[in-house]
């Protein structure tokens, strides 16, 4: 994991206080990313999962992608406006902006259908009664970014799009 990554997943979770031992999170994610069965052709995952891409022309200020389950549909949005104002930033093309947002989403997809564990990404419960699982979801996206990294063969974490203007880490 680079410096920058590290410091940035740090920030994320000091910032509410959520994790006091960073250094055993992050071996603790470098190891569950490193056992999951990473299968490098996303594309042909997503039509195996029958998970429709949709090229989204509308600008939205924000949002890279998003994922819509309902019923027996399966669909990943991206937003190409605001991907082509990301690739100007430099860090990415467009083309792999396009990538990272079909493999974001395959994550959360991945999550919403029970295929991964995320043990790892659990709070732990607030009070003894609670029966609910809860997921830290700082954590989750942390793990997340770290899989996107990890399954396209980046160089760099995904995260540092979301870091690289608002302050100097």
């Amino acid at each position: 994991m680079l410096k920058i990554e590290k410091e940035i997943y740090q920030k994320i979770l000091s910032n509410k206080n959520k994790e006091n031992n960073f250094d055993a999170f992050f071996y603790e994610i470098e190891n569950y990313v490193k056992n999951l069965k990473l299968n490098r052709n996303l594309n042909k995952i997503l039509v195996e999962e029958k998970i429709e891409i949709i090229f989204d022309n509308k600008k939205n200020s924000f949002l890279r992608g998003k994922i819509e389950i309902e019923n027996n549909s399966k669909k990943i949005f991206i937003y190409i406006e605001t991907l082509k104002k990301a690739a100007k930033e430099g860090i990415f093309s467009l083309e792999e902006l396009i990538e990272i947002v079909k493999a974001h989403e395959y994550f959360h997809y991945l999550e919403y259908s029970g295929k991964i564990d995320l043990e790892i990404v659990e709070r732990k419960k607030s009070r003894w009664w609670d029966k609910k699982r809860a997921i830290d979801m700082d954590k989750l996206e942390i793990l997340c970014h770290h899989y996107v990294k990890k399954l396209l063969d980046l160089s760099i974490s995904p995260v540092i799009l979301d870091y690289k203007n608002k302050e100097k880490i």
